[in-house]
């Protein structure tokens, strides 16, 4: 059995916390490789593009090892916003990469693609170790 990575165990996370491959995609008005995707609005909800306008692609950005946490009904509710997406939290070492994600990027991740609705510091692992990204599976 391979030895954890020293990072991972001075966080105390298992080897089991962090099981799912997660790849980041972020945008960029020229073209480029990668998904081709819509024009997003200011709560990163797909819009069409405009007929003159160049159409944005995502191409990959990051990818990580991820440990994942559904958001339950009673989190949901306590939001105040009613989405017909699933809502997932996903946990991520801090990495200087890991640190520029932002809600206009997107995650690929378990065969789904994710709007990311927020990205914070989490301290369940300790202070500048895990990143906490909040995210809404595209429907």
């Amino acid at each position: 059995m391979r030895a954890l990575p020293a990072q991972l165990r001075l966080m105390g996370v298992g080897i089991g916390n962090l099981d799912r491959r997660v790849a980041v995609y972020r945008y960029s008005a020229a073209g480029g490789a990668g998904l081709v995707a819509e024009t997003r609005n200011a709560l990163n909800e797909a819009i069409q593009p405009e007929p003159a306008a160049a159409v944005p692609t995502a191409a990959p950005f990051v990818e990580a090892w991820a440990a994942r946490e559904d958001m339950s009904d009673k989190e949901r509710l306590a939001d105040g916003v009613q989405l017909a997406g699933l809502q997932t939290r996903w946990l991520v070492a801090s990495t200087p990469k890991t640190r520029t994600i932002a809600a206009n990027d997107v995650m690929v991740a378990d065969g789904a693609t994710w709007n990311i609705t927020g990205v914070k510091e989490s301290l369940r692992g300790g202070r500048h170790r895990l990143l906490e990204i909040t995210t809404v599976e595209m429907v």
